[in-house]
């Protein structure tokens, strides 16, 4: 019986032991950006409030520190010039809950080879537009990007050309049979070509194909990880998301029954 509640308080210990080097692991590997131009859909008041409560709850973590910019594009410039192997690009309505810094602890070691990227990949294809990375959560693999990209300014030429929404000839290649969820969400994008294909660009859909083009390699996060993050979609709920924050209270609980951590996140900013 003695060596039974022995070995369980090595095995706590242990425990709360890996917990705090995870936290420590990602900080030392990891350079955290916050991208605002989600925000931008909101009205002013709302928009600062909800970008000041997502920069708190990374402050809270203790992080050394928080760079904001004003969009994806030039938080990925900043990237290039980063010391870290490893830049993680929040947007405002993303949180993160207990488990996110051993989730990214995890993935930080055992990142594969060869990705550049890993965020949530969408394909819609079949809706007319090319690959695209959603703007609320990517990683960057800072080594890798410049593997890709030999300067900076190679990389800011490609986002002058970007024009989402516009037609582009793209280079088609060969994704993850294998999906997150829905049809859409590929677990993995290979540079394996396919041929050519003219679709519209959608976010990032030039970086994507670039990189593709170049041998590098793009994967989505992984389901134990999106465990550990809540996103409240500000650019798709203005309405709902504008009461919630000027008010404290859901207006529909109907759209937030699955937010339910965005929300009480936000009710305990707006609280205080």
């Amino acid at each position: 019986m003695f060596k039974i509640l022995k070995k369980t308080i090595r095995t706590k210990a242990n425990f709360f032991r890996n917990v705090e080097n995870n936290f420590t692991e990602a900080k030392h590997l990891t350079d955290f950006y916050l991208s605002t131009q989600v925000a931008a859909p909101l009205a002013a008041e709302a928009a600062d409030l909800l970008i000041s409560v997502t920069h708190a709850r990374l402050c809270g973590a203790e992080l050394p520190k928080v760079l904001t910019f004003k969009d994806l594009q030039t938080s990925l410039l900043a990237a290039w010039n980063s010391e870290k192997p490893f830049v993680v690009i929040l947007s405002p309505g993303q949180f993160f809950l207990d488990g996110f810094f051993k989730e990214l602890s995890s993935c930080l070691l055992s990142w594969p080879r060869g990705t550049v990227l890993m965020g949530h990949i969408l394909d819609y294809r079949d809706k007319g537009k090319y690959f695209e990375l959603h703007p609320m959560f990517n990683i960057v693999n800072t080594q890798e990007l410049r593997k890709i990209f030999k300067t900076q300014k190679e990389l800011q030429e490609l986002f002058l050309l970007a024009q989402t929404g516009q037609a582009y000839l793209f280079n088609d290649y060969w994704r993850a049979e294998e999906n997150i969820h829905d049809h859409y969400t590929p677990i993995y994008l290979l540079p394996k070509p396919k041929g050519k294909v003219r679709l519209e660009q959608g976010n990032l859909s030039l970086l994507i194909e670039a990189i593709l083009n170049r041998g590098g390699r793009i994967d989505n996060v992984s389901p134990s990880f999106r465990e550990q993050k809540a996103y409240c979609y500000p650019d798709k709920s203005e309405y709902g998301l504008l009461h919630l924050l000027k008010t404290g209270k859901v207006l529909d609980e109907s759209y937030f029954n699955y937010k339910k951590n965005v929300v009480k996140i936000l009710e305990q900013f707006i609280s205080q």
